[in-house]
């Protein structure tokens, strides 16, 4: 009765346990293609990803060795697909567009849009913007701003140096 009573309890737990374990791998496999993806696009320009993040709908890579950054985003099935030279680059900024409405406790921000910008080296030149964060797609931040500063701060060491 015990032996019986074992197998019932552990047939129970690993029914309870396998759906997660098929989710993690289908997210494994669909980041491992997106990442696939990225270092196709890093290989057109003889580049090669070195080190990488996945955020909510995007993802970016940088080439440490050549400095190109790339970025993919998908929004509403259609990829997005960015890439910048960062010898051509001055410095990075992060762009935060917010909205501000005044409620009983007090006046709150509230964030709309988050770009990473680069700033050309030569004047009058085009200022490239990835964005991490639109309220329009995505209703809620999931760790976009946090992304974006750490890798704002990762590119302007790399082009500060």
């Amino acid at each position: 009765m015990d032996l019986g009573s074992l197998i019932i309890g552990a047939i129970i737990v690993l029914l309870c346990i396998l759906p997660f374990i098929l989710i993690q791998i289908r997210n494994n496999k669909r980041d491992n293609k997106k990442l696939l993806d990225l270092s196709n696009s890093a290989k057109e320009h003889d580049c090669k990803i070195t080190r990488h993040e996945f955020c909510g709908n995007y993802l970016i890579g940088m080439d440490e060795v050549n400095n190109f950054v790339f970025f993919h985003k998908i929004v509403e099935d259609r990829l997005i697909r960015q890439f910048v030279d960062l010898s051509a680059i001055e410095k990075s900024e992060v762009v935060k567009a917010t909205r501000t409405y005044t409620e009983k406790e007090g006046t709150a921000h509230v964030i709309e849009k988050l770009e990473l910008a680069f700033i050309p080296n030569r004047k009058g030149g085009e200022v490239p913007l990835m964005e991490f964060y639109n309220e329009e797609v995505s209703l809620q931040l999931n760790g976009e701003l946090q992304s974006i500063e750490r890798w704002s701060l990762l590119i302007n060491e790399r082009v500060l140096a």
